[in-house]
């Protein structure tokens, strides 16, 4: 299209100098803009280009990274697991745990995560705080025990 305005607005003269043809074109109010608008489009494109591909690579990058740092806190839980809460339950009267005991469970589950993440996952895990951990704690047990029922 853009060639076709052009090819509008120019005449071939005949030669001047021999073989060579003088191009004569006629300047309409927007010949001269054309180069400019050009060049701000192209600007344009490329900042929305890397905007979207910052954008979903964010997304991307940040739910696997959640992934692997929510995998870590699992791998935790199972380790507090087995050392902690099996034997506390024995060993208490009515099978339950005690505030400490809890607590002890969490951050042993916290310190796994931590000590085993790295990059991305380790900055989200290194993040969490305490309540964060006890939330994302609850999901995962009931996760795990629904789990459970279903078989």
């Amino acid at each position: 299209m853009f060639v076709a305005l052009l090819a509008a607005t120019a005449t071939v003269a005949k030669p001047v100098f021999g073989d060579i043809p003088e191009v004569i074109v006629s300047e309409g109010w927007w010949v001269g803009l054309l180069p400019i608008v050009i060049q701000v489009l192209s600007a344009l494109l490329l900042a929305g280009v890397t905007w979207l591909t910052g954008k979903i690579l964010k997304k991307t990058g940040n739910d696997a990274a959640t992934k692997v740092a929510l995998d870590a806190l699992a791998e935790g839980m199972s380790k507090a697991q087995d050392e902690i809460v099996r034997d506390a339950k024995k060993a208490a009267a009515d099978g339950k745990l005690s505030k400490a005991e809890i607590e002890a469970a969490k951050s042993m589950a916290w310190d796994h995560a931590k000590s085993v993440v790295t990059g991305p996952a380790k900055k989200i895990v290194v993040n969490w705080g305490a309540e964060k951990v006890g939330s994302l704690i609850k999901q995962l047990l009931s996760k795990w025990s629904s789990k459970k029922k279903q078989v």
